[in-house]
């Protein structure tokens, strides 16, 4: 059974003062509890503006590690370029080395094959030397026979230069 009390009946009084002590911790544990309550929902928005703070930041930091990434990758695709371009030079001079090695063999060769014209130069103008020793020569350097026949001195400096020729020769195809 509900008592029913109402502003007009004589009980009300006491009823709405004891009403009112048993309302009253009831509204400051209320006042208490919503000030907690605030409190906390500014701490909650304060840690979310930090977390959103953060995230931006590692968001930041993210891009500036991928822009890294791709200038190493850059970096390295130049590497990769000059390092071809390297190999093919290298390539190139050895290809180089091998034509200069067979044009000093040709020259050698060349330079062999002189040493023996000269060679056999120098054997046929000593035996011209023997043939034209049959022919004397006058006094004043002119000849007996209707031909001009050169001089048995220069014979024998052209014989010379041959043997220096051919000495050349030797030198270049040992060395």
């Amino acid at each position: 059974m509900r008592l029913k009390v109402s502003p007009f009946s004589p009980g009300w009084h006491s009823y709405a003062s004891r009403r009112g002590t048993v309302m009253l911790p009831a509204t400051n544990a209320a006042v208490e509890a919503a000030k907690e309550i605030k409190t906390l929902i500014d701490d909650s928005v304060g840690r979310v503006e930090q977390g959103s703070a953060l995230v931006d930041q590692a968001g930041t930091t993210i891009r500036e590690v991928v822009d890294s990434i791709r200038r190493v990758t850059d970096i390295m695709g130049e590497i990769s370029a000059a390092s071809s371009e390297q190999s093919a030079g290298v390539a190139q001079v050895g290809e180089a080395v091998t034509n200069m090695d067979q044009v000093t063999q040709q020259n050698a060769a060349l330079v062999e094959q002189m040493a023996a014209a000269a060679s056999s130069l120098k054997g046929q103008s000593e035996e011209l030397v023997q043939t034209v020793a049959v022919f004397k020569l006058a006094g004043d350097g002119s000849p007996h026979a209707a031909h001009s026949v050169p001089s048995r001195q220069s014979v024998q400096e052209g014989l010379r230069g041959a043997n220096d020729f051919e000495r050349i020769g030797q030198g270049a195809v040992a060395t």
